[in-house]
């Protein structure tokens, strides 16, 4: 995340929240972990989401991740579309749709896919036989003319390498975009 917008969220740069962890925890900026570096920012009055926005880029500046990389060391791809329509019948085309696509995920499955709901959420889910998972969630979105939107977000998480990651990522975009043309609008 860029210094601009991590200021104008949390109220300090990057090299300000180094200097901040480093004075709170009495350690150097190297040696203080992801999970306590997230909740001394947390302790500092940022929200969790946040919090964990700080803790990466606070990593990506120290060189201890790169972006993309989570704090395992693996990778993570994303991608996210949002699009006109209730959020629930945007979220069952989109099950009906990779009922017929999932196969084209460059990565063998290793099951079937799932879905799982909460009130405020629907999710598609699939494990793949490199070890890696993808989440794929749907949630409403509010927009400003009152046009109902569902907004999507794929996760795929555990890949092993940036490039892979690379690929996956442009591999989502592109079949979110498929399905987004797919997509009948009701009113």
């Amino acid at each position: 995340m860029d210094d601009a917008r991590l200021q104008a969220k949390t109220g300090r740069t990057g090299l300000q929240w180094i200097e901040y962890l480093e004075k709170v925890s009495g350690k150097d900026i190297n040696n203080i972990a992801h999970k306590e570096m997230a909740l001394l920012v947390i302790d500092a009055g940022i929200e969790p989401w946040w919090a964990q926005g700080v803790t990466i880029s606070v990593e990506q500046q120290i060189g201890r991740r790169v972006v993309g990389q989570t704090c395992n060391g693996t990778y993570s791809a994303s991608a996210s579309k949002t699009l006109n329509g209730d959020w629930l019948e945007l979220f069952d085309k989109f099950v009906a749709f990779m009922s017929e696509n999932y196969e084209l995920i460059p990565i063998p499955a290793a099951g079937e896919p799932r879905t799982t709901e909460s009130e405020k959420w629907r999710y598609w889910k699939i494990d793949l036989e490199d070890g890696s998972k993808v989440s794929i969630n749907c949630s409403p979105k509010s927009a400003k003319d009152g046009t109902p939107k569902g907004s999507f977000g794929v996760s795929h998480d555990k890949l092993e390498s940036l490039e892979s990651r690379d690929e996956l990522k442009s591999f989502w975009q592109e079949l979110l975009g498929r399905f987004a043309k797919t997509v009948t609008v009701t009113k």
